[in-house]
């Protein structure tokens, strides 16, 4: 996804309670420690 659509979409976001995670690569290369706190989010907001 291109770097001013990803932004224009986290500013759109209503949320007091965001973060953005931005990581060069394609879309397999998540760094391992992303995907980790991918699932702290999932469990925490829907666990």
């Amino acid at each position: 996804m291109p770097r001013a659509e990803s932004l224009a979409l986290f500013d759109a976001l209503a949320s007091a309670e965001k973060t953005l995670h931005a990581n060069p690569g394609r879309h397999g290369d998540v760094p391992a420690f992303e995907l980790d706190s991918a699932l702290r989010f999932f469990a925490r907001h829907l666990g």
